[in-house]
């Protein structure tokens, strides 16, 4: 790995954070609970031509959420497409229970239903996948080695970039000192597109969106001539000249399509009723049938929806849900639809349903 030039930390210049030691610090509050942070500087590694940019209210999700929650948990960051920083925060909810305290491998298909959602927004409202932000257990601040395709923080960051040619920039901050009521403490890492990716220590910058730098795509991509000579992680420095705010926003994707799971040979599609299903699954309100293709359901007590989407081979095929929780949404995909065999469609989404509820228990 590349070796740093011997810099300061910029100082952030953001009236509510405190720098003492030349690193960021601060307190977030959420009613009655604080979370107090502060962020760890690498100094033996190379700094990033681009800091890592966040504003307040995702700090604060960040914080709440990843922060909160035990080692191995995980969220993804969006930010503007024009923009390099990160504007919004959404936890990954499934794949952090699923780690439980292992090993955080984020949750694929909802992670696809989130970049999809946010590229399929109106053209001033589109949201790019800027980065993959998780915990580490102990003091342990630095992202993992490869240890396989997809395999350690660094081998994850490599299929990233394989699979998202647009990107020049991936951030990977590590949080650690997380869901004990202490400290939080947090690491900014941005890998930088190379073979194989070059990881970089970044200066952490809260700050609004006008704030964040320029996003850069990667110069292949664009057809941008990179100079044999001209080291990679510099292109920043010197911006190309061709406005890239101006390129259509890529598809990025983070894995193929969502694959459906049969059942099983011997169930074959049966009608679906409605009221048997509300009967068996008294903590949600049915509160539209859309002709039978999708159900939107409100779970009753709590400010939480869902969404049930049938497919014309349901129950051969699972349902798609999406569950809405105040402002967040989290999408589940079909793969553990198949241990839920019971005698009836009506009864198997019932008892899905209760499953997935339960799992959200801790955040109603």
């Amino acid at each position: 790995m590349r070796r740093p030039k011997n810099t300061e930390s910029a100082d952030t210049g953001h009236p509510e954070l405190s720098h003492e030691n030349g690193s960021p610090e601060g307190v977030v509050r959420r009613g009655g609970t604080e979370i107090r942070w502060r962020v760890v500087d690498h100094p033996e590694w190379e700094r990033a031509p681009v800091p890592f940019c966040i504003t307040e209210k995702a700090l604060e999700e960040l914080l709440f959420t990843v922060g909160n929650s035990p080692p191995e948990s995980g969220a993804k960051g969006f930010g503007p497409k024009d923009r390099m920083g990160i504007d919004l925060v959404e936890f990954d909810v499934w794949g952090s229970k699923a780690a439980g305290g292992a090993v955080y491998s984020p949750d694929t298909e909802w992670g696809n239903a989130r970049l999809r959602y946010h590229m399929d927004k109106p053209e001033d409202e589109v949201r790019l996948w800027t980065a993959d932000l998780h915990s580490h257990p102990g003091g342990h601040g630095a992202p993992s080695s490869k240890v396989g395709v997809g395999l350690g923080d660094l081998g994850y960051a490599e299929e990233v970039f394989k699979q998202n040619s647009p990107m020049r920039y991936f951030m990977m901050p590590i949080l650690t000192g997380t869901g004990n009521g202490g400290e939080v403490e947090i690491h900014p890492w941005i890998c930088v597109r190379g073979q194989p990716p070059i990881l970089m220590r970044a200066d952490f910058r809260v700050c609004d969106v006008d704030e964040f730098p320029e996003r850069v795509f990667n110069p292949d991509w664009l057809g941008v001539d990179v100079g044999a000579d001209q080291d990679p992680a510099e292109l920043a420095e010197e911006p190309a000249e061709a406005e890239v705010t101006h390129v259509p926003p890529p598809a990025l994707v983070q894995e193929p399509a969502v694959r459906h799971v049969l059942v099983g040979p011997k169930l074959v599609p049966q009608p679906f009723d409605v009221a048997v299903f509300s009967s068996l699954c008294s903590e949600c309100e049915v509160t539209a049938n859309l002709f039978g293709a999708a159900l939107c359901l409100a779970v009753k007590d709590h400010q939480v929806e869902l969404f049930v989407e049938l497919q014309p081979e349901f129950p051969l095929v699972a349902p798609g849900i999406t569950i809405k929780l105040e402002d967040a949404y989290y999408r589940f995909g079909p793969v553990r639809w198949a241990g839920f065999v019971v005698d009836g469609a009506e009864q198997r989404l019932a008892r899905l349903c209760r499953w997935l509820l339960t799992g959200l228990s801790d955040d109603f």
